[in-house]
Order: structure tokens, then C-alpha cells, then sequence
């Protein structure tokens, strides 16, 4: 096989051993809303760095691949300000059904209801910080945040339907090949 053959059929082995695409909340485009949110329905997209800042005043709310991190402004002094007023928040708008949530971390640490009074539903997720004490300003919290479009099993990777026209485009290159090397030997 001369050079050019072997680079189209490493090109095609290459193409079909491609991993397809994770599931995400990237991009997707998100309300915020509550009772107690000073600005209503904000909205912000997945991926564009810290969704919603400085949410009355206390809270970042930031969204990642399928986590989401709950951290307090930097101004925030334990001993002045009290989150306990600012209880329901309601994120909504996902474009995939959400499974499930679960509490991933908690750093230093957030006390209260917050370490057992979150849910969510198909398309949305709501946090109750209406009993919540924090430790200091450096309290965040993460939650795991799982989509029904990632629960593909395990190593069954579907490759991009350009990797499959790129992998049957070289394995045709390879069948000419051997046609053609089979017409100058005679065989």
C-alpha cells in the first residue's frame, strides 16, 4: 500500500473510532424566577460564564456542562448579612428532561435546609434557601444535575454522521484500491 493509501485508511479508522456527543446543558437558555427574586424571570444562556451574579444582593448561580455551583458574593459579611429572607429559586427553560440532582459538594459549608430541600422536575430545578446559614463567603455548593439525553449506555459512542461518510468514504478508497492492484497483476 503506497503512503497515500495508508493515510486515507488510518484517516477512516480514525473517523469511525470517534466519540460521539456528550449531552449537555450548554447553550441552553435558562430562566431564573421566585418569590423572593428582586429581578423577576431573568434569563441567562448556559456556557457564557456566571449565569446569574449577584442574585439579591448574596448569591452566583453558575451553570457548567451538568453542574451547578451556588456561591456567595465576595462582599457578603456573616455577621451583617442573613440569607434566611431569600428562600425559593426556580431555574427553568432546559432544553432536555432532567433526571435527577444531586448534592455533589458542600465547601466550606452551608447549614440548613439546603443540604436536603432541593428538587426538580422534567424541566426545571428549584432551591429552598429560605433556612440557610452559611459559614462564610467562601460557602459554595455544587449539584450534580443529570439529563435524560445522557443516560446513553456506557461505550456506546454513535459516531457523528460525517465520521460515517468519512469512514465509508475510505473504506470505498480502500476497495478501489485493491481492485485496481488486482487488474494490473491479472488475477
Amino acid at each position: 500500500m503506497n503512503k497515500f493509501k495508508k493515510v486515507i485508511f488510518a484517516a477512516a479508522v480514525a473517523a469511525g473510532l470517534s466519540s460521539g456527543v456528550q449531552a449537555a446543558i450548554i447553550e441552553d437558555n435558562i430562566t431564573l424566577s421566585g418569590p423572593s427574586v428582586v429581578t423577576k424571570n431573568a434569563s441567562a444562556v448556559v456556557g457564557n460564564g456566571l449565569e446569574f451574579s449577584a442574585v439579591n444582593g448574596y448569591y452566583n448561580f453558575d451553570f457548567s456542562n451538568l453542574t451547578l455551583t451556588v456561591s456567595l458574593v465576595s462582599t457578603f459579611n456573616q455577621t451583617k448579612d442573613t440569607l434566611g429572607n431569600y428562600g425559593l429559586f426556580t431555574f427553568s427553560g432546559f432544553d432536555d428532561k432532567i433526571t435527577g440532582l444531586t448534592l455533589s459538594a458542600v465547601n466550606p459549608t452551608f447549614t440548613g435546609s439546603l443540604v436536603s430541600n432541593y428538587k426538580h422536575t422534567d424541566n426545571s430545578i428549584v432551591l429552598d434557601f429560605s433556612n440557610v446559614v452559611a459559614s462564610n463567603k467562601n460557602s459554595t455548593v455544587v449539584f450534580n444535575i443529570a439529563t435524560a439525553a445522557d443516560a446513553v449506555v456506557p461505550g456506546a459512542n454513535i459516531p457523528e454522521p460525517a465520521s460515517a461518510a468519512l469512514l465509508g468514504l475510505g473504506l470505498l478508497g480502500v476497495a478501489a484500491a485493491r481492485r485496481k492492484a488486482a487488474k494490473r497483476t491479472g488475477v
